[in-house]
């Protein structure tokens, strides 16, 4: 994705001049940065997507000799393989972190301990659930990748905050999910074909957000808006 390479190149380059200069408490506070926006970009995709699952997969691909028992197994290893985006974009950008540190040694030992525990986590879960069950492999690697780099930089960086980090990510969820439920519910009451009850969902659920981030004047959005704000004011 196209964001999470933009967030990751710019973090990793800022790390990278920070830890030349010794500067390990500005890195901290930069990957909780770093962190906090792409929850806050990815969460309410991913919830959105979540939620309208089987009707995005019954118009992509409801036709021909699609049946719907397929639609039932597409539907589910979407569910299963959604966790795994935010975790493994989170995860990919704390990578960047001890790469930038010269510690190698732990994104080495995180791939190939990873391999070992989707292979112990997919195979029992294939058996019980098909194709669910490899999803799931591939969405707990991620998330407990996720959890074990966190703690890690947590160890690491000392303005590095977990409790911030997962409170936004806590709030990102918990909005989202409220939100794209009061814009399917009233997406609904439009008797209109599928594809633009998906589209009104879409559009009214990020209004809903971002009006949501604005008011409550939401730490990541705020540092957000003003990067943003900067850069198009340095271009002029």
């Amino acid at each position: 994705n196209s964001a999470t390479i933009g967030v990751r190149m710019i973090a990793f380059t800022k790390a990278s001049k920070l830890y030349a200069d010794q500067q390990l408490k500005k890195i901290g506070l930069l990957h909780n940065e770093a962190l906090i926006v792409i929850f806050l970009m990815f969460v309410p995709v991913v919830v959105w997507i979540a939620y309208h699952s089987s009707q995005i997969v019954e118009l992509l691909f409801m036709r021909g000799n699609f049946t719907s028992d397929m639609h039932h197994l597409v539907t589910m290893a979407l569910l299963g393989l959604l966790p795994s985006v935010i975790a493994r974009s989170a995860s990919q950008i704390m990578m960047n972190v001890f790469y930038a540190m010269n510690k190698v040694a732990v994104p080495i030992i995180l791939g190939v301990g990873g391999t070992f525990l989707y292979l112990l986590c997919a195979y029992p879960l294939s058996n019980a659930y098909g194709v669910l069950g490899l999803a799931l492999g591939q969405s707990i690697l991620f998330i407990v990748s996720f959890f074990v780099l966190i703690f890690l930089l947590n160890k690491e960086l000392e303005w590095f905050s977990v409790s911030k980090v997962l409170g936004q990510l806590f709030f990102y969820l918990l909005a989202s999910g409220v939100l794209v439920w009061v814009a399917a519910y009233i997406a609904e009451l439009f008797q209109v074909h599928a594809i633009f009850q998906l589209m009104i969902s879409f559009i009214l659920a990020s209004l809903l957000y971002i009006g949501l981030l604005a008011v409550m004047k939401d730490y990541g959005f705020m540092y957000l808006k003003d990067k943003l704000f900067d850069r198009v004011g340095n271009k002029k």
